[in-house]
């Protein structure tokens, strides 16, 4: 599953309230964590969100 889904999933329990908005962050940066590799620039900067994808209103 890519960062992409799993931050999706994750927005829509948020916005059904099958989980809180403080669950909410804290999955969200588990997530976002585990993936820093994936979130690096060519140069090693890292990149703390997709900077073209727009995941939440």
């Amino acid at each position: 599953m890519s960062i992409a889904d799993e931050l999706g999933k994750l927005n829509e329990l948020r916005q059904s309230g099958a989980i809180t908005e403080d669950e909410y962050q804290e999955a969200k940066e588990a997530i976002l964590a585990e993936n820093q590799s994936a979130l690096r620039a060519n140069d090693g900067e890292v990149w703390p969100y997709p900077c073209s994808i727009k995941f939440f209103n």
